[in-house]
C-alpha cells in the first residue's frame, strides 16, 4: 500500500494511504473536479486516481472516470466528536437504502459473497439492473463499515456502469467517508474492489493508530 499523507479534518490530523499502487491523490485543482461525485452536503477532502485519468480532467471536458477513490465528511459537523453510537447510527442511515435496516448489518463471509454473485448473475454478459443493488457488507467492526453495490449507467437500459465500495470510518473521533469506484467490466471487477476496498480500509486504519 502507498505511503500515506497527511490531511487536515475537524482539526485533526488524519492519515490517508492512497488505495492503491499506481493511484496518486489529486490536489487542490484536480480534486474539486470530483466534487460532483460526493453528496451535496459533504466536503470532499481527499480525491485519488491515477496520473493518466486526472491528466484527462478539465473543467471544460465532459469526462467520467474509470476507476477512483475519494474521502469526504459531512459539512458543518467534521469537528464534532464521534462516540462509538454515534459511529453505529451514521452507518446504519449510510446502509439502510442499500438494504441493511438499522442493527442488521453483519460481516459476510466470502461464501456468502460468492453467493450472491451467484445469484446476481454476474458471470454472464448483458447483465441488468433494477436499480442500486448490495453486494454485501464488506467490512463491519466498531470503527469501520464497508458496503459494496452495483450501480446502473442508466435507468432506462439499467446495465451496469460500476461498482461502488461505501466506506465509513471513525478515525481519531471523527466521523470519515470513503467511495472506491471501479469501472464494471465483469465478474472480476467486483471481486477485486471488494479485496481493494478492503485493503484500503484496513491501511487508513493502520495508518491512523
Amino acid at each position: 500500500m502507498p505511503a500515506a499523507a497527511t490531511f487536515r479534518i475537524g482539526g485533526v490530523d488524519v492519515a490517508l494511504p492512497a488505495p492503491q499502487i499506481g493511484f496518486v491523490e489529486a490536489g487542490p485543482q484536480k480534486r474539486s473536479l470530483f466534487g460532483v461525485f460526493v453528496p451535496l452536503t459533504a466536503d470532499l477532502v481527499a480525491a485519488f486516481a491515477s496520473p493518466q485519468t486526472l491528466a484527462a480532467l478539465a473543467p471544460d471536458k465532459d469526462i467520467s472516470p474509470a476507476n477512483y477513490a475519494l474521502v469526504f465528511v459531512r459539512r458543518l459537523s467534521e469537528s464534532e466528536d464521534t462516540s462509538p453510537d454515534d459511529f453505529k447510527a451514521a452507518s446504519d442511515a449510510f446502509s439502510a437504502p442499500l438494504g441493511y435496516p438499522a442493527g442488521s448489518i453483519h460481516q459476510e463471509t466470502e461464501a456468502e459473497f460468492n453467493r450472491r454473485l451467484q445469484t446476481l448473475g454476474l458471470d454472464k454478459t448483458g447483465v441488468k439492473l433494477e436499480g442500486l443493488i448490495s453486494l454485501g457488507c464488506f467490512i463491519s467492526q466498531p470503527d469501520a463499515t464497508v458496503i459494496g453495490t452495483l450501480t446502473p449507467a442508466n435507468m432506462e437500459s439499467a446495465t451496469v456502469a460500476g461498482g461502488l465500495s461505501v466506506i465509513i470510518l471513525n478515525v481519531h473521533k471523527r466521523l470519515v467517508f470513503a467511495y472506491l469506484y471501479s469501472e464494471y467490466k465483469d465478474q472480476n471487477t467486483v471481486i477485486g474492489m471488494r479485496k481493494a476496498s478492503i485493503d484500503w480500509t484496513e491501511a487508513i486504519l493502520a495508518a491512523n493508530k
